[in-house]
């Protein structure tokens, strides 16, 4: 070890320096269950089921390459205590660079003995084969908290809009337009040629048709007086911002948006209306948020945001990015909409471990508030096991990592401060993609949206397939009360 030392170069050196310095100081807050739409584990990778440290991971001990396998469970195994076969399945990888998470290949669980700790496996689902003796594994929910699938493919049909580039739609908002007794759903081009915001409209939240005969809503032209938003990520070419959220306070629609100003930094600003679907809304030509000064945890980019009225403020929390690439969440308050303070205790959240561990995501995805409490669902993925160890010396930089790597998926946070602190959920990640389905087989979007009817809870999410030519789609499931 002491003569591979000496032939590093300074370079390598700082590498290493940097692999084990983190950004983000702030402690780890313990976390605690609390009721939330979303509260069962949809992911469980290590015997003492906490998500938020790597813990010691479930292995196969016996019976490998067949249909019955022990596995390395806690005696105090949750799981087992009820039948599971019906919502939960077993995952490994492919023990080979980047097709590792665990999902890679899946089978049905047809039983759980927590007496012995075995597992009888079912019909697989995805890859092939059996996972071997001493191979990591993986439980995933594809039912999470009772949500379930209301149709299996997409709910949107990118070819209706004639006008939207590419097949890969992102969810931005969806809210109840009273004037056309419709729902509204804002839906938005993503990585492909110019984006621009359009209008889904229906009245069964099931199927959904183009409104404005399938033209955008917000596109290039209406940021052409804008300096904080219209352009693509290189500042080459003109396009619309995307929306995060949508707010309706004093008679009046509040479009949260976000884009890219000419020198590649985004920013967050506003859009009013008296109706939600008019075809001109009126943006405000001044950033409500922008990027912080040199060196601060937002300098480059202000995104995804989400924003609430709470007693007699409104509240915008956001991702903020650092020079580095880290990501992190903050808030930003205002009295009246047109002026926008950043908390001085920025970032209110800054914890990057377990199924959160890569510091590159960190979007509020939804927000709402019941009296004092504020409830906040992040983005989160895992880090790969990267730095110079992995990646030059024992060549494993994308393996020996269960569960989430580099896949997005999402948890449920509370703060009871007024956004200034958060607790995250004790069964966090409470939301991820069904890896079975060829239609959300990749990872989750970073938007949530909650509709509430007499009989049921429908669930709006967009998620990216990975077999598909790796499309975003949005999809709807159905809680029934």
């Amino acid at each position: 070890m002491i003569n591979l030392l000496r032939k590093l170069s300074y370079k390598h050196i700082i590498l290493v320096l940097v692999y084990f310095t983190f950004s983000c100081t702030k402690q780890k807050v313990p976390s605690i269950n609390f009721p939330f739409s979303l509260h069962e584990k949809t992911m469980l990778v290590n015997t003492s089921e906490d998500n938020s440290d790597e813990g010691i991971y479930l292995k196969v001990t016996a019976g490998g390459n067949s249909n019955i396998i022990s596995i390395s469970l806690s005696d105090s195994f949750i799981l087992g205590k009820s039948d599971i076969s019906e919502k939960w399945f077993i995952g490994w990888g492919s023990n080979i660079p980047l097709y590792d998470a665990g999902n890679e290949n899946l089978r049905k669980i047809v039983k759980i003995n927590t007496a012995d700790k075995t597992i009888i496996l079912g019909d697989i689902l995805r890859g092939k084969g059996f996972p071997a003796n001493g191979q990591r594994i993986v439980l995933w929910n594809t039912c999470p908290s009772g949500f379930k699938k209301k149709r299996k493919e997409p709910i949107i049909n990118p070819s209706l809009w004639n006008d939207l580039s590419g097949k890969n739609i992102g969810l931005g908002a969806l809210e109840y337009d009273s004037d056309s007794s419709r729902w509204a759903m804002f839906i938005q081009g993503i990585d492909t040629g110019p984006s621009n915001v359009y209008i889904a409209v229906s009245t069964n939240l099931i199927d959904w048709l183009p409104f404005n005969n399938g033209k955008p809503v917000f596109s290039e032209k209406d940021f052409i007086l804008t300096g904080w938003a219209g352009y693509s990520a290189d500042g080459k070419n003109r396009q619309s911002a995307m929306i995060g959220d949508i707010i309706y306070n004093n008679n009046e629609w509040i479009f949260v948006l976000y884009g890219f100003d000419r020198y590649g930094k985004k920013h967050i600003g506003l859009a009013f209306s008296g109706s939600l679907t008019a075809k001109v809304y009126n943006i405000n030509n001044k950033a409500s948020i922008s990027p912080g000064k040199q060196g601060e945890w937002d300098q480059a980019g202000c995104f995804s945001p989400k924003i609430i009225k709470y007693k007699d403020k409104f509240l915008i929390f956001y991702d903020g990015i650092d020079s580095d690439g880290n990501e992190n969440t903050g808030l930003a308050v205002s009295d009246n909409l047109l002026e926008w303070k950043k908390f001085t205790g920025n970032p209110v959240f800054c914890q990057h471990s377990g199924w959160q561990s890569a510091t590159y995501n960190c979007e509020p995805t939804y927000i709402s508030c019941r009296n004092d409490s504020i409830f906040l669902v992040l983005a989160g993925s895992k880090a790969f096991r990267a730095g110079f160890w992995h990646h030059y010396i024992t060549g494993r930089m994308y393996i020996d990592r269960s569960g989430n790597v580099g896949d997005i998926q999402l948890g449920a946070f509370l703060s009871t401060d007024g956004g200034k602190t958060f607790i995250p959920h004790a069964n966090n990640p409470v939301f991820c993609t069904d890896y079975s389905d060829i239609f959300e087989n990749d990872h989750s979007g970073c938007t949530l949206e909650f509709i509430e009817t007499d009989s049921s809870v429908f669930l709006f999410y967009y998620a990216k397939s990975n077999d598909l030519q790796k499309n975003y789609n949005i999809f709807v499931r159905e809680k029934e009360k």
